[in-house]
């Protein structure tokens, strides 16, 4: 490719104004290869860890596995969500910094898994200008199972915690069934709480640690538990 260091692939990620496109080159393939090695081993690792941390004292009608990616600039989702969906079987939950990373659901099992070959081919392909894989995985720069570490990385103790709830158009059924479980979970541990629908959220007082913590590990419609320190200081910093 004339202009590029050889064994460089480049391409294109849609900007932020129509027609207007910015180029990203990959002029370091064993990097990224290694990138995918490791998000691979941490989807595996996360699920078996996820399963491990749950209660079997919580029944639920289904479990949800929530995937966090970070892509290689601002995610594109007028063009690119149809496509994961489709191809791939996830759908986001949410989108944060910019839109440089995002929670996906994995909503059919058995095209995520074509996702992680798809990964496996680009790992294993010897010759990147003639790819046989899905050239749409180049966009993502890493991703990680959504683990109960990351639900709880903005939490700190505190009088009011805040619930933040999953929405999505395919999942919403069975949210809100497992919406009415954790409801009734919150009332049977005697916990004071208001439900935010047009935020979807709850916002929750006099919890104890520990049932924070069995909330993170068990109920998937709950992508995210921050206190309301953090949530004063995150609007404080955006208004500076």
């Amino acid at each position: 490719m004339e202009g590029y260091p050889a064994g460089t692939v480049k391409f294109h990620y849609s900007a932020r104004k129509p027609g207007d496109k910015k180029e990203y080159k990959i002029s370091n393939h064993s990097i990224k290869i290694e990138e995918y090695r490791k998000s691979i081993k941490s989807v595996k690792a996360g699920r078996e860890t996820r399963e491990a941390e749950r209660s079997k004292s919580i029944v639920l009608p289904k479990h949800i596995e929530n995937i966090e990616f970070e892509f290689h600039d601002w995610f594109n989702a007028f063009d690119f969500e149809a496509k994961y969906r489709e191809n791939f079987g996830i759908s986001p939950i949410k989108y944060f910094d910019l839109n440089t990373k995002g929670i996906f659901a994995v909503i059919e099992g058995e095209l995520f898994e074509k996702f992680i070959e798809e990964l496996e081919k680009f790992i294993n392909c010897t010759d990147h200008e003639k790819p046989n894989y899905n050239p749409d995985i180049k966009f993502i720069k890493k991703f990680r199972f959504h683990s109960t570490d990351r639900i709880l990385d903005k939490f700190s103790v505190d009088e009011v915690i805040h619930l933040h709830i999953i929405d999505n158009i395919e999942l919403s059924e069975i949210t809100l069934e497992i919406l009415q479980i954790l409801k009734k979970f919150l009332k049977d541990k005697h916990i004071t709480f208001k439900e935010n629908e047009y935020a979807n959220e709850i916002e929750i007082t006099t919890a104890l640690q520990d049932v924070i913590l069995e909330i993170a590990q068990n109920f998937d419609i709950v992508h995210s538990i921050n206190s309301s320190s953090y949530i004063i200081s995150l609007l404080v910093n955006i208004s500076l």
